[in-house]
Order: C-alpha cells, then structure tokens, then sequence
C-alpha cells in the first residue's frame, strides 16, 4: 500500500492518498498473485475518492517486485473504473483492459500492453478480441513474434534480448563489483565467470517459460547435460526457475570490454 501511495490506514480501509495529500481515500488491495509467471505474487491496489480523484472516478494500480521491493507499473483511472486481464503469446505480462464500468457494453475500449520495459497504450479491444493496435502495440507484439519457429515447441531463441545480464544485481552493481556476476547469453552459449556451457535449442513450455537445452564437458571430457528452465519477465529480464536468480540485460557499452573478453561476446 505504501508503494501505491498511501499511508495512514483508518478503519474501514480508509487511508490517506499521499501524491496528492488527500484523506480517508477508500483503497484496498483487490488481488495478490502472479500475474507474469515469474514465481512471485505481484499485486492490484483499487481505491477511488470523489474528494480526491473526481466524481466516481477509480484507480487501479498494479505492482511487482523488483530487487525485493515494489514498483508500481501501470496506473490508471477510470469513471467507476476496473480492468480485465488477457494473456497474450510470447508477452511476459498480459494485456490490461481499461474498462469504464458506467459502459461495460461499450465495444472496443483501449488497453495497456507491455512492452518488454513498461506499460503502454497498445490499442482498442473488446473483452480481449484485439479491434485496433497502436504502432507501439504493434511492436511490442512483433518482438516477440520472430522467436518461434517450428511447431512442437522448438525456438530459435525466447523473447529475449541477447548479450549480456547481470545476475540478482543491477548492472550498475555487477560492473561496479568487477563484473563477476556478469553472463553473456545468445543462442549459442551462455557464459560466467565460473565458465560456460553450450546452448543446444530451446522449447517453449507455455506460461512465459522456456526449457534452455545446454550441454557442458566434465573432466573426462565427457558430455552432461545442463538443462534449465527459465521465465522470461519482460525483454530486458528473465529468471531461472530452480534457483530463482534474475538476471538483468546490460546494454553492451555499459560493460567494460576486459568484462566482455571474460566471457568471449566480443
């Protein structure tokens, strides 16, 4: 709540809207789970005010966890406002109908869609049946577009950017602490500090998930498989399911190039 902006809980649900310093705001948090499949419960703050936000007007304001804290990711209001949720393939959060509950019928109504960075107007839609899409919701969409190839599942690559990731750090840290908790992952390997692996395919498991088929050598020189299954959070973002660590995409530029030598990107 406190990240939404509110502070001062009164009975009743009742809390002060700390943005704009208004009172006894009527705000609850109306849903607490995972909305983009990353293993970690995100959440949906409602609340409305006429004193506050005018006459039946209503926020909605979602959140996620970021490096242990919360950020709010999309923010809207609406004339008794709520929203609906829709899933699209190969996005990491699914599209946000903007609903006017005054006009539920209304037809097409415009929706957010997020981008691999953040919420954007991607279009009109109704009940999630796509009617128009912005240029910048089209785009968001064929990002994710070139990644599938043959059916069964097989990739060329998930909807990711390729380069290199800073691993449960910003990539300010992991260059400021040496870069040792810097990969370099493309559709060909994915290296560490602590040494690389070969990338064999990838499979789409459904949900925002992905199956990285890798193999490695042991001392004997032999094969073992190294496989691991990741979420993808956002283009920019993706964690591994067994372990849960996030890894952050770091613009090439930003790392130092003795960094880049380490891990053989180039």
């Amino acid at each position: 709540m406190t990240a939404a902006g509110f502070d001062r809980p009164q009975g009743d649900n009742q809390w002060r809207y700390s943005e704009d310093d208004c009172d006894a705001v009527y705000a609850e948090i109306e849903q607490y789970r995972d909305l983009n499949s990353d293993g970690r419960p995100d959440a949906l703050v409602k609340s409305d005010s006429d004193d506050c936000y005018g006459m039946n007007q209503r926020r909605i304001t979602v959140l996620t966890q970021q490096s242990g804290e919360w950020r709010t990711i999309a923010d809207f209001r609406e004339t008794f406002g709520h929203y609906a949720f829709h899933a699209r393939p190969g996005l990491a959060w699914p599209d946000i109908e903007m609903v006017n509950g005054m006009d539920e019928d209304a037809g097409c109504i415009e929706f957010l869609r997020w981008n691999g960075r953040e919420y954007v107007l991607g279009g009109t839609s109704d009940k999630g049946q796509i009617c128009t899409l912005t240029d910048e919701g089209r785009q968001a969409a064929a990002s994710t577009a070139s990644t599938a190839s043959s059916p069964g599942g097989a990739l060329t690559f998930p909807p990711l950017e390729k380069g290199y990731y800073a691993i449960g750090q910003t990539c300010a840290q992991a260059i400021a602490n040496g870069g040792d908790m810097i990969s370099y992952f493309d559709e060909r390997t994915l290296a560490s500090f602590d040494g690389a692996i070969t990338i064999d395919g990838f499979e789409a498991l459904g949900g925002n998930r992905y199956r990285v088929k890798a193999s490695s050598r042991n001392e004997l020189d032999q094969v073992d498989r190294a496989d691991f299954d990741i979420v993808v959070n956002g283009r920019g973002s993706f964690s591994t399911v067994e372990y849960g660590d996030r890894y952050t995409h770091c613009p090439t530029g930003q790392v130092p190039s003795s960094v880049r030598q380490d891990l053989g990107g180039g």
